[in-house]
């Protein structure tokens, strides 16, 4: 595996297939204990396929904290192939931004799919169980580790990516996906599937683990920033941190969508807390619901509902049944209604 890109009879461009698990036990002595070195480069990313055939890839060591993109992968290119590759429990995988058990980040136009991590996963920003900046489409693919990041984290991905100038193609796109991960931020934009959705689309995808952060703003059980498309989703994980917290997102920003999507999970926060929503902020939340508690624990004024804790946007055909809990702005459904610009 570490030859690909590194000896020229296994090109950074090859197509590859696993036969068998790869026992990767030995790399935690590699490079002065810096371990696996990621394959490709920004200028020289991978462009090939590799399939993995749900083949093992056990106790991976890639402790490089200082390093950006780190995963098996640092860069996939365009037209790149990830197919049915594993990476085991026993593996832990540290950068510093871009950081993903698979890959550190990937461009437009590849696909990443049936992919899956039980990995722990470490690094200060946009870091995912799987991929840390995501401008991929993935298909099928999941993550069952722990992930530990400081901003911009999530159970499967960090950030899931538009591409540049707003898109243009099939990008940041992710479909049937699911996580099991525990995710602990220190900071803002944590999701139990995606930290921010800064443009891409999230369908039929779930996030079943819980997602804490000590001090931060925008964490959500599936997206902890929406900026794009949540369609067809569900979470159920407890969630718990300070501002903009939602038992499914955090935060809906403008002209983003939540659509047939639901929560189970509690959440608890100090301002801007509901079971669905902490904050839909001019976005658009539609045939939607929320089981879950819904906590906030300011001292005053703070918004708090059983679907959203704030609305300045549009909340068409939805409900919820959880309890909200707070001094301040209560409401069943929703906290604070902007009275100009809030539809509910």
């Amino acid at each position: 595996l570490q030859l690909i890109g590194n000896d020229p009879a296994y090109p950074i461009d090859g197509d590859y297939i696993q036969i068998q698990d790869i026992d990767a036990s030995a790399t935690d002595t590699w490079n002065e204990g810096a371990g696996f070195a990621p394959l490709g480069s920004e200028l020289v990313p991978f462009i090939g396929t590799y399939d993995g055939q749900s083949y093992y890839i056990n106790d991976l060591s890639i402790a490089r904290p200082t390093a950006d993109a780190v995963g098996i992968f640092a860069y996939i290119g365009n037209a790149a192939v990830l197919k049915g590759m594993v990476v085991d429990g026993a593996s832990t995988i540290s950068g510093r931004w871009y950081v993903g058990a698979l890959v550190g980040s990937s461009g437009p136009l590849s696909t990443i799919e049936d992919c899956h991590s039980s990995a722990a996963v470490l690094g200060e920003i946009y870091v995912g169980g799987l991929v840390g900046a995501n401008v991929s489409v993935m298909l099928g693919c999941s993550a069952t580790g722990i992930i530990l990041a400081d901003n911009t984290c999530g159970g499967l991905v960090g950030v899931n990516w538009n591409g540049p100038s707003g898109g243009g193609g099939p990008w940041g796109d992710l479909q049937d996906c699911w996580t099991a991960a525990a995710v602990f931020a220190a900071g803002n934009d944590a999701g139990g599937l995606v930290g921010l959705n800064d443009g891409g689309t999230v369908t039929r995808s779930s996030a079943n683990g819980p997602v804490t952060s000590l001090l931060g703003n925008n964490i959500g059980g599936l997206v902890g920033a929406n900026s794009g498309t949540v369609e067809e989703c569900f979470a159920t994980g407890g969630v718990g941190g300070l501002y903009q917290v939602g038992g499914l997102i955090g935060v809906n920003w403008q002209f983003s969508e939540c659509l047939r999507s639901f929560a189970t999970g509690d959440a608890e926060g100090e301002q801007f807390v509901g079971g669905l929503v902490g904050n839909n902020f001019y976005g658009l939340v539609q045939q939607c619901y929320a089981l879950g508690d819904a906590t906030a624990n300011a001292a005053a004024d703070a918004s708090v509902g059983g679907l959203a804790g704030g609305c300045w946007g549009e909340i068409d055909e939805c409900y919820s049944v959880g309890v909200p809990t707070g001094t301040g702005r209560n409401g069943g459904l929703v906290g604070y209604r902007h009275p100009a610009d809030g539809v509910v």
